[in-house]
């Protein structure tokens, strides 16, 4: 696929010079799972889903390794890889990458002059650790280095990320809080706080969680979804928010399901596969499909 110039310089600006677009970067989900419920899983503890939105969610997360790759608009895709491990009897550690390609362009100089095709992208690294009290109170914190390039143009970020999460045992309701900061960022940068709420619905065989994501006036969102368990092998995930408000600009079928999306995961020993799909209105839809590996 190859683009004029202008678009190059729209795609530069958004990529590297706008912090919304490093935040909606941060916040992408870690792999397909997420992607099906919407990112809904900042306190669903025990997995490595919820990650990129609140570390603590992996205490007790089986060790293993997950895989995924998720189509965007055009020639737009990300991979994600995760490693997951526990060490001590209380304590977890993952290694995440998220690599996004935006495809092949072609570069010219002032004068119009072709200077060769290139490629832009965007690599997230995401160390984190996570621990645990009495099973009731576990918090974790991550360290996360973001790099942007297009051509000659690059940017890099180091972020760090906190997090909490109350979960009584009892009636199975879960409480997260988590604030994402920089250490180091070129432009100005109001940071994330992510606030969410699950529970194990008593008389629904569903996992039901609400998140708000709020980052001043460049981003806010409240989202709703969650994985009903259909047997001991097939869950099927569901959310969505409010950013259907915001992608959708015409009063369709396509727009009432922006922002929208759905997966389904078949658990088996060892591993577990995911395909899901992500509305994006009028503009179209992503796919991701990903495998989990317990190690």
């Amino acid at each position: 696929m190859s683009f004029t110039r202008i678009p190059v310089v729209l795609l530069l600006v958004v990529s590297i010079c706008f912090p919304q677009a490093i935040q909606r970067v941060l916040s992408y989900p870690v792999h397909t799972r997420g992607w099906g419920m919407n990112n809904v899983a900042s306190t669903f503890t025990s997995e490595i889903t919820g990650l990129y939105l609140n570390p603590a969610v992996i205490v007790g997360a089986p060790r293993g390794v997950s895989f995924s790759y998720t189509r965007f608009l055009l020639d737009i895709g990300g991979t994600d890889v995760v490693i997951a491990d526990r060490i001590g009897n209380n304590s977890n550690v993952a290694l995440a990458m998220k690599l996004i390609n935006y495809g092949n362009f072609e570069g010219y100089d002032q004068a119009g002059v072709y200077t060769g095709d290139y490629t832009a992208r965007e690599l997230l690294y995401n160390l984190s650790w996570a621990s645990g009290i009495s099973g009731k109170l576990f918090y974790g914190a991550s360290i996360i280095y973001f790099s942007s390039r297009i051509e000659t143009y690059s940017h890099n970020s180091l972020f760090i990320r906190v997090g909490v999460i109350l979960y009584e045992p009892s009636n199975t309701l879960a409480f997260g809080i988590s604030y994402l900061g920089h250490l180091f960022h070129k432009e100005e940068w109001p940071g994330i706080l992510v606030i969410g709420i699950s529970k194990n619905l008593a008389h629904l065989p569903l996992r039901l969680s609400g998140e708000l994501e709020y980052s001043g006036a460049f981003y806010r969102a409240i989202k709703v979804g969650g994985e009903f368990k259909l047997s001991e092998k097939f869950f099927l995930q569901w959310g969505t928010s409010t950013n259907r408000f915001s992608i959708s600009t015409f009063q369709t079928l396509a727009s009432f399901f922006g922002g929208s999306s759905v997966g389904l995961s078949l658990k088996k020993k060892g591993y577990t596969l995911s395909v899901a799909a992500f509305s994006l209105g009028e503009m179209g839809y992503l796919l991701s499909t990903g495998v989990d590996l317990r190690i």
